[in-house]
């Protein structure tokens, strides 16, 4: 289970075309953290009973210099009103060329519906009106839907240079 970084070029002609009917808000309107850290413990650990204390989600999250509610956002069902997936755009002041996609997650009974791919999309239109030319996303090798997803959507492996 080895950490894999994916790069990829940012413009506005790429942004995935989505199904308009996927409610997606972010975390200044109304979901809260308690809702993310529920939806991490469907996705990650259904079968455990430790979850995500409030205090892991602020050091991840709140107590980012790059942390801002606006950009973290959740797809909601609109027939349910459950929230479904989320995703998370780290943008730098130090490099703010980079948008860094951070824990993009959707809910077990919600997969294979479009919801990943319009939290991308809503997330890339945002990073590329806010400067950022290139995003980089990071997932395991082993969790081979989520690289499939992301190679699918633009994402490349970055080239390593033999010395």
């Amino acid at each position: 289970m080895l950490p894999v970084k994916l790069i990829k070029q940012l413009n506005h002609q790429d942004i995935p075309k989505t199904d308009d009917s996927i409610l997606i808000q972010s975390l200044n309107q109304e979901p809260k953290p308690v809702d993310w850290r529920d939806l991490h413990h469907q996705v990650f650990s259904p079968q455990s009973e430790s979850g995500w204390t409030g205090k892991r989600f602020d050091s991840e999250f709140l107590m980012k210099d790059w942390w801002n509610p606006e950009t973290m956002w959740f797809s909601i069902d609109a027939t349910t009103n459950q929230i479904s997936g989320s995703i998370t755009l780290e943008l730098s002041s130090k490099n703010p060329e980079l948008g860094i996609v951070h824990w993009l997650m959707v809910a077990p009974n919600f997969r294979r519906q479009g919801i990943a791919l319009a939290l991308l999309a809503k997330l890339e239109e945002y990073a590329i009106d806010h400067g950022a030319t290139e995003l980089q996303a990071e997932t395991l090798s082993s969790w081979e839907d989520a690289m499939a997803f992301y190679l699918r959507q633009g994402f490349t492996k970055p080239v390593t240079r033999k010395k």
